[in-house]
């Protein structure tokens, strides 16, 4: 009997409690402007992350196309071989040579090879130009879809210190 005094006196409480509040049953016309009211809302999230992802490429976007700071990168590593390229031929073999900035011109093939490179005089046709063009051809890029890409590149081309003679000495 306890048990059910007390469940009736809990029920009892919930109606009283339930009962206090008022609870109004909205118009259709509040339903609207709640609905009108949360649609304003969400447009202006929309509208505030408009153009939020639109600069943002996927990783297959970005393979597919040519990446220039590998690129400049590989090119730096080469650089460092072509400018030591004074320093490994013979005095004989420098003449004429003079010091300066060599400025190349590297187009890629889409494959990441270097396709071609010149290089400017008067380091054209010499052996330092040749010597140049051999590193600077040596050049790996990544793979890209679409046309050869060409890149303007300098090399600093210091003062030779050409290499001793590899003729055996004379003998007297």
């Amino acid at each position: 009997m306890k048990k059910f005094v007390v469940i009736v006196m809990g029920a009892a409480l919930v109606l009283a409690a339930g009962c206090s509040k008022k609870s109004k049953v909205k118009t259709q016309d509040e339903r609207l402007e709640d609905q009108l009211a949360l649609a304003d809302e969400q447009y202006a999230k929309e509208d505030a992350n408009k153009g939020r992802f639109e600069h943002v490429e996927s990783d297959s976007e970005k393979a597919e196309k040519f990446d220039q700071d590998h690129a400049k990168h590989e090119l730096k590593r080469a650089t460092l071989n072509a400018s030591d390229c004074p320093n490994t031929f013979e005095k004989s073999q420098l003449e004429g040579y003079q010091p300066g900035t060599a400025e190349l011109q590297i187009t890629f093939a889409n494959d990441g090879s270097v396709s071609k490179a010149t290089i400017n005089a008067p380091w054209d046709g010499t052996p330092v130009g040749d010597c140049v063009l051999r590193a600077i051809n040596s050049v790996q890029v990544k793979l890209y879809q679409g046309d050869e890409v060409t890149v303007a590149w300098k090399v600093e081309l210091k003062p030779a210190k050409p290499v001793e003679s590899k003729e055996p000495p004379k003998k007297k």
